[in-house]
């Protein structure tokens, strides 16, 4: 769960975002127009903004890691909810068979108790016809029976007691016996069934509340990555304002431009020598004089102006001479790794760390500068509304203000920024829309 001085920093930051319109008047780089932010304002807005989305995007990443894990875990709870339920069917089915069953044998107790009350009835109206017709011997027999499991014993030895009456009494023995020891088994074995059953029902009820607290676990990770995603949806739409008013900013960059241009022409150059003559004096003595002369010679000198460019015809080079391989090209695309656009606005141009990256077109260096997104970058003012953006750079070779011709280094290929692997990513940029670079490249 997120901390609530957290999320009251995380809200507080895009509101501030969302409300800060008002900054001080500045002048763009280079610019001779002013804006309402300078492109250093809005660059330290934007990676404000690019760390809250990592963090809000890392969060959001944990409470669905975690999210996930409670699902899995709500997931084995069920599996053990529907085993204990069907334990719980289990031994119902077990409990009701074993009352079935004892309530057929409490109706088999209850008969033999009735057999027995009427072979006892029949077995009095014996003795009393015995006692009616004075047999004493019969009778001296019967009284010295004491209990029913002496009675065979004693009838061994009792001629005068019918065998009818010796098989009845023994059958009725042995059947209330059994019956009275499988009327105690089930009962054992009813007991044993309603305590497991007890237990499975106790377990079930703590799975079910265990999974129920894990579902209300589950309703609160909704409600937080909701937050969050709206949290992201908000930094999204701030960068995205920010990226317009990048774009405002390029597209007001002066339209025209001053670069330096090299030419070479041909002067005269005065060329002084001296010269020494000799002359013939009285006595053979010679005289040396000395004078001096000047000439011109032809020269061939490399010189450099500052040329002003009102309009700019479009004519760019490569920006990447060592490599002409394109990773990704101009327009919609799916996100590299989830971290880069979905809507590119230059090419990518794959190539080692290192490698040069160079002007497109003759200009004067418009930016230079990091952002968390495009990493290092350059931006080059053409004239007419021409910009040009080098991005993901891992050095710089240039600085703001700086006259460059087309093929001079302004910097080196890297993978700084929102960036799988190195490349040089590359925008053509006229007044303040991106377009297709491979359209303008020569």
């Amino acid at each position: 769960m997120r901390l609530g001085f957290k999320k009251m920093v995380s809200q507080g930051l895009i509101a501030v975002m969302l409300i800060g319109t008002g900054l001080s008047m500045a002048n763009v780089p280079g610019s001779t127009v002013h804006a309402e932010k300078t492109k250093e304002e809005i660059e330290k807005e934007k990676e404000k903004l690019e760390e809250e989305k990592k963090q809000k995007k890392d969060e959001l990443n944990q409470l669905n890691d975690a999210k996930a894990k409670i699902l899995d875990e709500i997931k084995v709870l069920d599996g053990k909810i529907v085993d204990s339920e069907d334990k719980i069917r289990e031994l119902t089915a077990e409990r009701n068979k074993l009352e079935s069953q004892i309530s057929v044998i409490d109706l088999k107790l209850q008969n033999a108790y009735v057999a027995e009350n009427n072979q006892y009835a029949e077995m009095k109206e014996r003795i009393r016809f015995a006692y009616e017709n004075n047999d004493v011997e019969y009778l001296d027999a019967l009284l010295a029976v004491t209990d029913f499991d002496n009675i065979n014993n004693a009838s061994e030895y009792v001629s005068k007691i019918s065998a009818y009456d010796q098989e009845q009494l023994n059958s009725l023995i042995k059947i209330e016996s059994e019956i009275a020891d499988y009327q105690e088994t089930l009962q054992s074995n009813l007991t044993e069934i309603k305590t497991l059953k007890n237990d499975a029902e106790a377990e079930k009820a703590t799975l079910v509340e265990n999974e129920n607290a894990k579902q209300a676990k589950v309703q609160e990770y909704n409600g937080e990555i909701n937050e969050t995603q709206i949290d992201i949806a908000n930094i999204e739409q701030l960068e995205r304002e920010a990226d317009a008013e990048l774009e405002r900013i390029a597209a007001a960059a002066p339209k025209t431009v001053t670069v330096i241009t090299t030419e070479t022409i041909t002067v005269q150059v005065p060329v002084t020598k001296t010269v020494t003559n000799s002359t013939a004096s009285p006595g053979d003595a010679t005289q040396k004089t000395t004078t001096t002369e000047t000439t011109t010679q032809t020269q061939t000198q490399t010189v450099q102006k500052e040329v002003v460019v009102q309009s700019f015809a479009g004519g760019f080079i490569w920006p990447c001479p060592a490599s002409h391989r394109i990773t990704s090209t101009f327009g919609g695309r799916a996100s590299p790794g989830g971290i880069g656009s979905t809507n590119h606005k230059g090419i990518d141009i794959g190539a080692p760390t290192g490698t040069q990256a160079v002007a497109a077109a003759s200009g004067a260096v418009y930016y230079v500068g990091y952002n968390v997104a495009r990493g290092n970058y350059v931006m080059v003012n053409h004239g007419g509304g021409f910009v040009t953006v080098y991005q993901h750079l891992s050095g710089f070779n240039c600085s703001v203000g700086q006259a460059v011709n087309a093929g001079d280094c302004i910097g080196f290929v890297g993978s700084t920024g929102y960036s799988t692997g190195p490349h040089l990513h590359f925008e053509i940029v006229i007044n303040g829309t991106p377009v297709n670079p491979l359209a303008y490249v020569g």
